[in-house]
């Protein structure tokens, strides 16, 4: 007798379903969403855990991100909602980062946003700034609080994955990455020119980066070039092809072209330049000075480190300007390696190889080469490399000016001449007076693309009389009407007035032809926006266990200054018959109920499901009841327990109807274990403080132990805490003798010698600058001998 079983439908001998089942685990190793609650902790890729065989699927199938109102750039710290569209599509699972595009660093402050008290997302520990979906119910969208990060952060770019069903995941592609810049004008509000020093300090050396370090191949930093500018200008951005001039400098340090270049540009694009002399003491700190001003408040500057095929340090258009009008007083940035991507070679003393075709600048990490030989590689691990330099930005001077307070700041179009001052909008104490001039030639012009139009001082009057000796006045009459026409500009202001009545006993009235005035701006109407709202969303699908079909849409824009408020963002609706003629399950009484609760005839509780077949020569499926609850799992380390949940028929199967599926479910047990019975060594002990006066730190360490036996991995693995010291005082570098010279490194034809002196005491930085501690000089520069 051959036994059949039925799998998935059909019948098969139990050797054909050994082989499906084979297959299927196979083919397919997460029957369902991965993560249903999200990333796991520290898993930074955003790439699902879906199996080798799942791949991410080309392009962005609509998915999109978009932010509300479309603002194109940022303000820092200014608050935005961000959005995660399917566009009428829906996605199970989602991952999401900000990222700071020249640094390659987290950005900003990335929350989910809840409106309907559901868990929109969260946050994945170990990530910073990467949020994660965490449920797999279907979504239309996701929203997202996005704090822009501090002035000068340069430009944002978002990264998503989208998972619509664990076959398909998207990543990166189209819509799915968006990139924003922060928003500056061609000039910015601080007042007058503003002089900073730059110290670079090197912090690459055999000790912090001591893989492969060149030692012998007399490691230095190369000319340092760098510039003050407009926005029209650039040494190199992130992600772009870099000059021919950036090229010969970041290969060969040949740095000639690139600096004849900054000054070609001096007095329009450049305002000021600078430099630094190529030097092999990679340990000193060097510093130089330069000047900004209002059009010309970002710095740059580029550095090679040699030996190496492309690679430099930089600071691409750094922003001094602060947004309140004030020049920044310091700033210390940590500088990362960038790779040119003009030169293939993947260690220090790579030969030269070019690229071809040229690729973009990328910042260098743990994972940029996957090749051994790289000196950065950490058996592909996620690891961070450590800066390589670090700058120190200090004012040290700025000119004083008058500043007229500038309601915004824009030259792209032709105006006419300012107007005379207005009078005070006071007549007594402190008050504002203004001027304005209009757009000449299109009055449709976009404003956005002119300079500013309205301009606004402090005006001071008579000092206002005290209470009970002041004049008396009639009450202030309504205000005059504001323009109703949002181009035009002649007038801004509108007005009330009151008439004295009384000239007071001890003080008369100031002196305003009997009428006291009392001006304020008017909101332009250019500025009142309407809601805008997203596409509804589609129908939700047919159901039998309910009468209505839902659809959503999400508030794109919110409503400012007054504007159309949002309308309704679900709405429902009745379902079709032949939505209810589908569902087989539910007895005549029940569809006849149902479609008279359509028309308002019944009240849904009042009737008892009853599951009947249709007619009893109709096939008849199984019916089960929900699961129940999980069974608890016991609280015992590191055992091997399963938790279970039963359901139960309510009507079993007849008339060769679909059979009742499986009535038990089995999970494995999770039971987070205390920190001390998880796979963690001990703690090292605490290292010495970085510093010995001032602020410094003190660091331990642990590992993993060699031998998991399944316990959970180590949470920590390191520490730091701060140490108790005293105030610096001034503490001067101290320097023993020179060594003797080396032996030369050539015996003809120009070789090279070094001498070294160590430093005996080295002050806090910041103290004193210590001299330089190796010296190179060229030796043996005669023609070597023909050899024939």
């Amino acid at each position: 007798m051959v036994t059949t079983i039925l799998y998935l439908g059909y019948f098969y001998p139990p050797s054909k379903i050994l082989h499906l089942l084979f297959l299927s685990l196979i083919l397919n190793p997460c029957p369902a969403i991965c993560f249903p609650n999200g990333i796991p902790d520290r898993d930074c890729s955003r790439i699902p855990n879906h199996g080798e065989n799942v791949k991410r699927t080309p392009g962005d199938n609509g998915y999109s991100i978009i932010i509300e109102n479309n603002p194109g750039t940022y303000q820092a710290d200014k608050i935005y909602n961000l959005f995660l569209m399917g566009n009428g599509r829906t996605f199970r699972g989602y991952a999401i980062e900000a990222t700071n595009i020249a640094a390659n660093m987290p950005s900003g402050e990335l929350q989910p946003i809840s409106d309907d008290g559901q868990c929109a997302g969260k946050n994945v520990h170990g990530c910073i700034n990467l949020i994660s979906h965490c449920n797999n119910r279907d979504k239309y969208f996701v929203k997202f609080k996005w704090i822009a990060p501090k002035n000068g952060s340069g430009c944002i770019i978002f990264r998503a994955t989208v998972v619509q069903t664990m076959p398909q995941w998207f990543k990166d592609d189209g819509k799915l990455r968006l990139e924003i810049c922060q928003r500056a004008g061609t000039t910015c509000c601080a007042c007058g020119p503003a002089t900073y020093s730059m110290k670079f300090k090197g912090i690459w050396n055999k000790e912090t980066h001591p893989k492969d370090f060149p030692t012998r191949s007399f490691p230095r930093w190369g000319n340092l070039i760098g510039a003050t500018h407009s926005q029209t200008f650039y040494l190199y951005h992130y992600n772009t092809i870099v000059s021919t001039f950036m090229k010969e400098a970041a290969e060969w340090d040949f740095a000639a072209k690139l600096l004849r270049d900054i000054i070609s540009n001096k007095n329009r694009r450049v305002f000021d330049y600078f430099t630094i002399r190529s030097n092999f003491d990679i340990h000193q700190t060097e510093a130089v000075s330069f000047t900004v001003d209002q059009m010309h408040h970002l710095v740059s500057f580029v550095r090679k480190i040699s030996p190496s095929p492309d690679w430099f340090v930089g600071m691409d258009s750094l922003d001094l300007c602060k947004s309140d009008c004030n020049w920044r007083d310091s700033l210390i940035v940590n500088l990362t390696l960038l790779d040119a991507g003009t030169d293939d070679g993947i260690s220090y003393t790579s030969p030269n190889h070019p690229t071809e075709p040229q690729k973009t600048v990328q910042k260098i990490t743990a994972l940029f080469s996957n090749n051994s030989s790289s000196p950065f590689y950490v058996n592909g691990a996620h690891s961070s490399i450590p800066p390589f330099a670090q700058i120190t930005f200090e004012k040290i001077s700025t000119a004083t000016c008058t500043r007229t307070v500038e309601i915004s700041v824009r030259d792209r179009c032709t105006v006419s001449q300012w107007t005379k001052w207005s009078s005070c909008s006071a007549s007594c104490g402190a008050g504002q007076r203004r001027r304005h001039r209009h757009i000449i030639g299109n009055p449709n012009l976009n404003l956005n693309q002119c300079p500013i139009l309205i301009q606004t001082q402090s005006c001071l009057t008579a000092p206002c009389p005290t209470e009970g000796t002041a004049c008396k006045v009639t009450e202030w009459s309504q205000w005059t009407p504001c323009p109703t026409i949002c181009d035009t500009l002649a007038q801004q202001l509108k007005s009330r007035t009151r008439h004295i009545i009384k000239a007071g006993l001890k003080m008369k009235c100031p002196p305003t032809k009997e009428i006291i005035q009392h001006n304020k701006e008017c909101i332009d109407r250019c500025s009142i926006k309407d809601c805008v709202v997203s596409e509804w969303t589609e129908w939700s699908p047919c159901s039998c266990n309910t009468t209505h079909t839902t659809r959503k849409r999400a508030i794109l824009q919110q409503p400012q200054n007054n504007g159309k408020k949002c309308p309704n963002l679900e709405e429902s609706k009745a379902f079709d018959e032949a939505c209810l003629d589908k569902c087989s399950k539910l007895s005549s009484t029940k569809r006849l109920f149902l479609k008279n609760s359509l028309l308002g005839k019944s009240n849904f509780s009042s009737i008892h499901i009853s599951y009947l077949p249709i007619s009893p020569s109709e096939p008849v499926k199984c019916i089960v009841s929900e699961w129940g609850t999980w069974s608890s799992c016991p609280r015992i380390c590191n055992a091997n327990f399963n938790k279970t949940r039963t359901r139960t028929v309510e009507r079993p199967a007849s008339n060769g109807g679909k059979p009742c599926p499986a009535l038990k479910q089995t999970k494995r047990c999770k039971y987070k274990c205390p920190e001390e019975l998880i796979n963690c060594m001990q703690w090292s002990p605490w290292s010495e403080c970085t510093r010995t006066c001032g602020k410094g730190y003190k660091y331990r360490f642990r590992n993993q132990k060699p031998n998991a036996n399944g316990r959970p991995p180590c949470p920590v693995l390191d520490q730091r805490k701060l140490c108790k010291l005293p105030e610096c005082g001034k503490v001067k570098c101290q320097v023993n003798e020179w060594t003797t010279w080396s032996t030369c490194s050539k015996t003809c034809g120009r070789g090279f010698r070094t001498r070294k002196r160590d430093i005996v005491v080295m002050p806090p930085e910041g103290e004193s600058r210590c001299p330089i501690v190796v010296e190179v000089e060229p030796c043996n520069s005669q023609n070597c001998p023909i050899v024939k």
